[in-house]
């Protein structure tokens, strides 16, 4: 899901803003650069929730799986 306009609206999960878990800040020499497809949003799910949450689980192995090589 991409980070704007509707993240703009968000306040991040109580314990990290939304803008700092992806990695933004007011200073771009201090932002991270993640590609937009590398983003991911848990909607209402705290800071603690992320460690439970299944739909959290799916999206980080998606990130850690490596892509299928071609067969030949």
């Amino acid at each position: 899901m991409s980070a704007a306009p509707r993240a703009d609206r968000l306040t991040g999960d109580g314990l990290v803003p939304l803008h700092s878990g992806l990695g933004e800040h007011d200073d771009p020499a201090r932002s991270l650069i993640f590609a937009k497809d590398s983003q991911w949003i848990a909607f209402n799910t705290g800071h603690m929730e992320l460690l439970s949450r299944p739909e959290v689980t799916q999206q980080v192995l998606k990130w850690l799986t490596p892509p299928a090589e071609p067969q030949a």
